[in-house]
């Protein structure tokens, strides 16, 4: 099943139209390899695909992994990853320190506008 998604922009810059889009995939096995891997440094683990693979087939609490990959016009010039997660706050609240809870009851979602 392809979950590709592209979303289309176009940007005027002083008379010169540049066309940018995203492309956006929900599993590893879709995203093509050769383009993601130009912006991974293998320093850190954190963007490689075999990491990324890893953390997605565990689904641990209920991951849902999202791949972008940005162009400007046909040319890639930038990756990104993110994803959605169940998170238990009730059991957080017995399982980690006060001040971890703490922290998490204090972030506001409104101060992120």
């Amino acid at each position: 099943m392809k979950t590709e998604t592209v979303y289309p922009s176009e940007v005027d810059y002083k008379r010169n139209s540049v066309k940018m889009h995203m492309k956006h995939f929900t599993s590893v096995k879709e995203i093509p390899a050769s383009i993601w891997n130009r912006f991974v440094r293998h320093e850190t683990v954190g963007l490689e695909l075999a990491h990324l693979q890893a953390v997605e087939v565990s689904r641990i609490n209920d991951i849902h992994p999202y791949y972008i990959i940005g162009y400007r016009e046909e040319k890639p010039v930038g990756i990104a990853y993110c994803f959605s997660i169940r998170v238990d706050l009730a059991r957080m609240a017995n399982s980690y320190p006060a001040e971890v809870v703490e922290t998490v009851k204090s972030w506001n979602l409104t101060s992120w506008k």
